[in-house]
């Protein structure tokens, strides 16, 4: 470009003017020395035969000031939409049309300035989600009901993901004018709770079908849990009735002492192996065990228990019509 001062220079910045009012932002300096910024006006009016300039300068240093916290703003919201994998959306219930942040895009993998729609927000659910979400937003905007539910789409790469989505119906007149909502990823928590129950169906198999008498109680107050088949074999108490029961309640140690004992061990080795004991069958027979017992979550420990006297194993107490008790 010319230099700023020369001829032409000047008559670049006048037809410049001509074509149109040209907005500049530029520092100024106040006479204390301190900047701020301003945004000048220029454009070229014409009196009589006669080119007038004119030029308005307004300080926008607020305004910048505003426009930079929205932006650190908007920059921080993105930021937590994509550590948490959540965004939000919207659309006109009569035309259809909407929008969706980018992590919304993100999730559906697909380009952050695609365009979106209800019908392309819809593509992406198969079969019993999709009649789920067509349901929640009919009802949405028939009746003004919000919904919140956890569905499956595949996204755009083909990738099975779950996702959590809330809709809110947006009122005016008492008529829906918007539906709006989140969006969130939530595959990796829907397959971490897969896990786990894949894994407590482990845990409770092997638990109740082991040989061993195992009971699972609560570390704060010794209140039985649960009991395996094996334990009431061992003991004569069926699980209903010792559920919620303490060992103390139901007089199954045999000498106080052996309890404080194992207490005291567990409390210093947070485990406890061939610990041998006696308990109380619920006939009154006196069984002698040895005992293991471990911490199996901060709140739990399981005790697994074998008898040191099989012949005492099935020992079991015959009433007087002579049935099996």
């Amino acid at each position: 470009n010319a230099a700023p001062y020369s001829e032409a220079g000047r008559k670049e910045y006048l037809e410049m003017l001509r074509a149109g009012t040209l907005k500049l932002e530029i520092i100024h300096r106040r006479k204390d020395g301190t900047l701020f910024l301003v945004e000048t006006s220029t454009t070229i009016i014409k009196v009589g035969e006669r080119e007038l300039v004119i030029g308005i300068d307004r300080d926008i240093t607020k305004r910048k000031q505003a426009e930079e916290k929205l932006r650190e703003r908007e920059e921080l919201l993105s930021m937590m939409g994509r550590t948490a994998q959540i965004g939000g959306w919207e659309f006109d219930p009569v035309t259809g049309e909407g929008n969706w942040t980018d992590e919304v895009a993100r999730i559906h993998d697909l380009d952050v300035a695609a365009p979106t729609n209800e019908m392309i927000g819809l593509s992406f659910y198969h079969g019993e989600s999709r009649a789920q979400i067509e349901a929640a937003i009919q009802e949405a905007i028939g009746h003004g009901v919000s919904y919140d539910l956890e569905l499956e789409i595949v996204s755009a790469a083909g990738v099975h993901k779950w996702v959590r989505t809330i809709g809110h119906p947006l009122l005016k007149d008492g008529q829906v004018v918007r539906l709006r909502g989140s969006f969130q990823d939530i595959t990796e928590r829907k397959q971490a709770e897969e896990k786990l129950r894949a894994s407590e169906t482990r845990f409770a198999t092997v638990f109740h079908s082991s040989p061993n008498a195992t009971a699972i109680s609560r570390l704060s107050d010794g209140h039985l849990i649960d009991v395996n088949h094996a334990w009431e074999d061992l003991t004569g108490w069926s699980k209903a009735e010792i559920l919620g029961k303490s060992p103390i309640a139901l007089a199954l140690w045999v000498d106080p002492n052996e309890r404080e004992r194992l207490k005291a061990q567990m409390h210093e080795q947070g485990r406890v192996q061939g610990f041998e004991m006696q308990m109380r069958s619920r006939f009154g027979a006196v069984l002698s065990l040895l005992m293991q017992r471990l911490r199996i979550t901060r709140s739990l420990s399981m005790c697994r228990g074998r008898s040191c006297r099989p012949e005492l194993v099935k020992r079991r107490s015959i009433d007087s019509s002579g049935v099996d008790r």
